[in-house]
C-alpha cells in the first residue's frame, strides 16, 4: 500500500496537539476599563467573554477601538456584554486540524476557541497550524520512525512535575517548551499532558489547562497529595524535572516524599550533576537518581 503523504497525517491530528492554553477569560459584567487593563498587562490581543464556564462572545483590540475608544463610550459603565463579538466561534479539542483550518477559512477569522465539553480550554490560529505542519514535516525529512496502525496504539500519557510558566524560572520554561515539543512531535503517540507544578513559598500562578495538580514547595504533606493524585489518574509515565532549589528541605530531600508514593514509572531529568556531592546532597538526590 502507498505510503499516505505527510500531509493527511498532520490534518488528521487533533486540535488540542497545539493549541495555546485558555485565554484570558472575563464575564459579561465586567467593565470596559477592566478590559483594557487586563488585555494591557497580559499583553493579550483578546479576552474571551464567559458565563457558566462556556464562551458567549470575544472581545479584540478592535472591537475596543470601533465600539468603545471611537465613539467615546464611558469606560466605567460599558460592559464586556456590550461590546463583544458574538456568538464565538469554537471548536471541539477532539476535531481535527483539517477542521480547523476549514472553519477558519470559511468564518474567516484569524482565531478560534478550543473547547471541551463546551468549557473554554484553549485558543488556536493559523501561526500555530503552521507550527505543527512545519514541525511534522521536519520530522518526516529527519526520517521519524513510522507509526504502525496507530489507532490500534495506547497513546501515552505522560505528567510532568517541575516549575512552570508563569512562574519566572528556567526550568518551567524548558519544561514548557519540552511538553509543546513532545505534544506536536509526538502527537499520535501521545495524548493531553498533564503538569504538576511546583509553587514557591506563597506562590500563586495563573496557570494554563496543563496544569492539573500543585505542589506547595515547602509543605512535605503537599508532596503526599500530588503523588496520591499521580496514582489515581490515567498517567502512564512521570517526568521529574530535577533542581534542588525547586524542592523543599535541605537540598531538596522532600521529593523523595513524592517519589517513595508513586507507583508510576518515572524518568528523571537532572539539570545539576555534581562531581563530588556531600552526604547531605546525596540524600536529596538518592531517591530520584
Amino acid at each position: 500500500m502507498a505510503e499516505a503523504p505527510y500531509w493527511e497525517d498532520i490534518l488528521g491530528l487533533p486540535v488540542e496537539t497545539n493549541m495555546r492554553g485558555p485565554p484570558l477569560a472575563v464575564s459579561p459584567q465586567e467593565t470596559a476599563s477592566m478590559v483594557i487593563d487586563l488585555m494591557t498587562r497580559r499583553n493579550a490581543g483578546l479576552v474571551v467573554v464567559v458565563e457558566n464556564s462556556r464562551p458567549v462572545g470575544i472581545i479584540t483590540e478592535k472591537d475596543l477601538l470601533q465600539r468603545v475608544l471611537g465613539p467615546g463610550r464611558n469606560l466605567e459603565v460599558t460592559h464586556a456584554e456590550d461590546i463583544m463579538s458574538k456568538p464565538p466561534v469554537t471548536i471541539e479539542a477532539e476535531r481535527t486540524v483539517a477542521d480547523a483550518l476549514e472553519m477558519l477559512r470559511t468564518k474567516g477569522i484569524r482565531r478560534l476557541i478550543v473547547t471541551r465539553d463546551g468549557a473554554v480550554v484553549g485558543l488556536t490560529t493559523p501561526r500555530r497550524l503552521l507550527e505543527i505542519a512545519y514541525g511534522h514535516y521536519m520530522m518526516k525529512r529527519r526520517g521519524s520512525p513510522e507509526t504502525v496502525e496507530p489507532l490500534r496504539v495506547h497513546r501515552i500519557r505522560a505528567a510532568y512535575v517541575s516549575t512552570y510558566p508563569p512562574r519566572e524560572c528556567g526550568i518551567a520554561t524548558y519544561t514548557k517548551h519540552l511538553v509543546e515539543s513532545i505534544s506536536w512531535f509526538c502527537a499520535q503517540a501521545v495524548t493531553s499532558p498533564s503538569v504538576v507544578a511546583m509553587n514557591d513559598r506563597g506562590g500563586h500562578y495563573d496557570y494554563d489547562i496543563r496544569v492539573k495538580h500543585q505542589i506547595d514547595a515547602n509543605d512535605i504533606q503537599s508532596y503526599e497529595k500530588a503523588a496520591q493524585y499521580i496514582n489515581a489518574s490515567d498517567v502512564d509515565v512521570v517526568n521529574l524535572q530535577h533542581e534542588y532549589g525547586i524542592y523543599g528541605g535541605e537540598w531538596g530531600v522532600y521529593v523523595g516524599e513524592l517519589l517513595g508514593r508513586i507507583k508510576k514509572p518515572v524518568v528523571t531529568t537532572l539539570h545539576t550533576v555534581l562531581e563530588d556531592p556531600g552526604s547531605r546532597c546525596k540524600k536529596g538526590i538518592g531517591a530520584s537518581s
